[in-house]
C-alpha cells in the first residue's frame, strides 16, 4: 500500500536509530477504502514510532495489510474512529503486541440523484462521507452561518446537521431551515457525540429531530439516510 510506504519513509530515521527493520507483506488485491490520507498517515506514523520505542534493543516491525506489532494510542484510535473503523490490541508476551486495524470498504448505493447536505465544522468528516457514499451527491458546509444559503442553493433531499458548532449550533440552523418554506419539509438528521448509540435506543430523537451518534460508520450513515428518505 502506498500510504504505508509513505509512513515508513517518514519514520525511516527513527527505525534506523532504533535498529528496527520493517518487513512488509501486502495482499495483491485489496478492496477500496475511503481514507483521509493525511489523518490515516498520521495514525500509521504514530504506530510505527511507538514500535521503535517498544524495541530499544532493535527488532523487526512486521507489517501486513491489517496487523502491526506495536501498541495503541488515544490519538491513533480517534483517527481510526473518524474513518468508521476499529482498532484492537492483543498481547503476545513473547513478541510484543499485535494491533489490528479494520477499515470499511466503499459501498455502492445507486442513489446518485439523491442530494445530501452535510453541515459539520469538522471538514474531514464531510470529506470522508463524500468519499465513502459515492453514489449520493453530497455537499459539505463547514460554516454553520452559511448553512441556510447552502441549503437554498443546493436544494437537498436530506440534511445531516452537526449539533455542536462554532457560532450557530445545530438547533439554530434547523430553526432557520424550518422557517424557509422551500426547505421546511426536507428531513433533518442531527449528528452528535453528546449521546451514545446505546442511549439512542431509549431516546430516538434529539431536540425533536432524529439523530446519529458519533462516531458513525459509513454503513450506519447510509442506512439512516435510506430510512429517513422512506426507501
Amino acid at each position: 500500500m502506498p500510504l504505508i510506504r509513505e509512513a515508513l519513509r517518514f519514520v525511516k530515521h527513527e527505525l534506523s536509530a532504533a535498529k528496527v527493520k520493517a518487513a512488509t507483506h501486502f495482499a495483491r488485491q485489496l478492496p477500496r477504502c475511503a481514507l483521509d490520507r493525511t489523518k490515516l498517515k498520521q495514525a500509521l506514523v504514530n504506530l510505527f514510532t511507538t514500535a521503535c520505542h517498544a524495541m530499544p534493543g532493535g527488532g523487526t516491525l512486521d507489517i501486513t495489510t491489517r496487523v502491526w506489532a506495536v501498541n495503541d494510542s488515544d490519538v491513533t484510535k480517534s483517527i481510526i474512529d473518524l474513518h468508521g473503523g476499529r482498532i484492537n490490541v492483543s498481547n503476545r508476551s513473547a513478541v510484543g503486541a499485535a494491533v489490528t486495524i479494520a477499515l470499511p470498504v466503499i459501498t455502492k448505493m445507486n442513489r446518485r440523484n439523491t442530494r445530501i447536505l452535510m453541515v459539520d465544522d469538522e471538514e474531514g468528516f464531510t470529506k470522508l462521507a463524500a468519499m465513502t457514499l459515492t453514489d449520493y451527491e453530497i455537499r459539505g458546509e463547514d460554516d454553520s452561518a452559511h448553512a441556510l444559503a447552502a441549503a437554498q442553493e443546493f436544494k437537498p433531499d436530506l440534511i445531516l446537521l452537526d449539533v455542536i458548532m462554532p457560532g450557530l449550533d445545530g438547533g439554530d440552523v434547523a430553526a432557520q431551515i424550518r422557517a424557509e418554506p422551500r426547505l421546511r419539509n426536507v428531513p433533518i438528521i442531527f449528528l452528535t457525540a453528546m449521546v451514545t448509540e446505546g442511549e439512542r435506543a431509549a431516546r430516538p430523537d434529539f431536540g425533536g429531530f432524529p439523530f446519529i451518534a458519533k462516531p458513525v460508520t459509513p454503513e450506519r450513515l447510509a442506512d439512516c439516510i435510506e430510512q429517513h428518505l422512506g426507501r
